[in-house]
C-alpha cells in the first residue's frame, strides 16, 4: 500500500511522508506488543490455593508376608554360631601357651640384646683402631710435606741469593761512589757559574753625569747588575765612555753603544759601598 493509497487523507491535506507512515506503524505494532505482554501476564499469574486440612492418615497395621527361608542361607548361619562358640570357648580356658610364648620371647630379646652389645663393643674397638692408623697416617704425610716444603725454600733460597748476586754483578756501575759525588757536585758548579758570566756583570767608576740621570747609581761604588744580553764583558767601567760628552747625556749613550742599556734601564741586584776593583 502506498502513501497516496491511505483512507484519512482528503483533498487539500498535505501528502503523509515515508517517515510519518513508519512512525504510525511502529505505534500500532507497539500496542500490540503490549497487549500480547498483558494477556500472557494475566494467563501466567498464580491462583492461591486454599489450605490442605492436615488429617492424619489412618495408620495400618499389617503385617508383611514372610518370605522363604533359603536352606543354605540357613546351613551358613549355623556354621557362623559354631565357629563364634569355639572361639569364646578357646578364650575363657586358660592360656598357657601364650604365657610360655612369652617366656620364650624375652628370653629371645635378651640375648639378641647381648649379641648386640657385643657387636657394638667390637664395632667401636675396630673404629677405634681405624682412627687410630688414620691419624697415624695422616701425621706421617704432614711431615713428609713439611719436609719437602722446607727443601723446596731452601733451594728458592738458594736461587734467589745466586740471581741476586749475579744481578749485582751484572749491574755494576761504570763509575765509582766518589766519582758520581763529584759529578753530581762539580756539574751544577759548573752550570751555575756559566749562567754568572752570562747574565751577571759588575758596574763601577760612575761618572757624576750617570748618577744625576740615572737614579740606581746614585749611591754606592759597585754595581752588580742583570745584564739584558747574554755573554759579554762581566766588568764595565763607565767613566771610560765619557769622552767628549761632556754634560751631554745622549751623547754618553752614544758613546756606549751596544751597552748603553745597561744605563737606560739598569736592573741592580746588590750594591757595594766599596770598589773593591779600584787600586
Amino acid at each position: 500500500m502506498s502513501r497516496f493509497e491511505n483512507s484519512d487523507w482528503q483533498v487539500g491535506m498535505p501528502l503523509p511522508s515515508r517517515k510519518d507512515k513508519h512512525g504510525r506503524k511502529k505505534g500500532k505494532a507497539k500496542k500490540q506488543d503490549d497487549r500480547a505482554a498483558l494477556e500472557q501476564r494475566a494467563a501466567n499469574a498464580v491462583v492461591p490455593k486454599p489450605p490442605k486440612s492436615e488429617v492424619p492418615a489412618p495408620v495400618l497395621e499389617q503385617e508383611a508376608p514372610r518370605q522363604a527361608v533359603d536352606p543354605f542361607v540357613h546351613d551358613q548361619a549355623a556354621t557362623l554360631r559354631a565357629h563364634c562358640a569355639a572361639q569364646d570357648a578357646r578364650e575363657a580356658a586358660p592360656n598357657t601357651h601364650s604365657e610360655d610364648q612369652a617366656v620364650q620371647l624375652r628370653e629371645m630379646s635378651s640375648a639378641r640384646t647381648q649379641e648386640e652389645m657385643l657387636f657394638t663393643q667390637q664395632h667401636a674397638a675396630e673404629l677405634r683402631e681405624i682412627l687410630k692408623t688414620r691419624k697415624q697416617a695422616v701425621a706421617a704425610t704432614v711431615a713428609q710435606h713439611e719436609l719437602e716444603w722446607n727443601e723446596e725454600v731452601q733451594q728458592a733460597h738458594e736461587t734467589q741469593d745466586a740471581d741476586t748476586v749475579q744481578v749485582e754483578e751484572e749491574t755494576e756501575p761504570v763509575i765509582g761512589k766518589w766519582t758520581y759525588r763529584l759529578l753530581m757536585i762539580f756539574v751544577p758548579l759548573v752550570l751555575i757559574g756559566v749562567l754568572a758570566y752570562g747574565k751577571l756583570g759588575y758596574v763601577h767608576q760612575v761618572p757624576e753625569l750617570v748618577r744625576d740621570n740615572v737614579s740606581a747609581y746614585e749611591q754606592g761604588e759597585g754595581f752588580l747588575v742583570l745584564k739584558p744580553w747574554w755573554f759579554g764583558p762581566p766588568v764595565y767601567k763607565l767613566d771610560e765612555y765619557v769622552g767628549s760628552a761632556g754634560s751631554d747625556f745622549y751623547r754618553y749613550q752614544l758613546n756606549l753603544r751596544d751597552f748603553a742599556k745597561i744605563v737606560e734601564e739598569p736592573i741592580v741586584l746588590w750594591r757595594f759601598q766599596k770598589d773593591f776593583l779600584q787600586k
